[in-house]
């Protein structure tokens, strides 16, 4: 499952989607697999409706940025939700430091 271009390798397909919901669905539904952070499948995980497979890939971390229109302050809930994702970044350090 790959929500980014490139090239798959020679016998495996590519799906790409549009949202996690639908990645989980796919996943769910058919043989592929897919991926995403370990808090969005957090519930999931604990019902045991996916597991987690044993791949290590030091050199896959989470790079995004956050964007607003300029010359605009932040609302209330935008600076809860940047709070909330530098505590959850902290804690992806905390868990796996090798691989930040």
């Amino acid at each position: 499952m790959s929500a980014s271009g490139g090239e798959a390798p020679v016998g495996l397909g590519r799906t790409s989607v549009d949202t996690f919901g639908l990645m989980c669905r796919v996943v769910r539904e058919t043989d592929a697999i897919g991926m995403a952070i370990h808090a969005m499948l957090a519930d999931d995980l604990a019902a045991r409706r996916f597991v987690m497979l044993p791949v290590d890939v030091p050199w896959l971390v989470t790079r995004y940025g956050i964007i607003q229109q300029a010359r605009h302050t932040p609302s209330p809930s935008a600076v809860a939700f940047i709070d909330l994702l530098q505590e959850v970044e902290a804690s992806i350090e905390i868990a796996a430091p090798d691989a930040l």
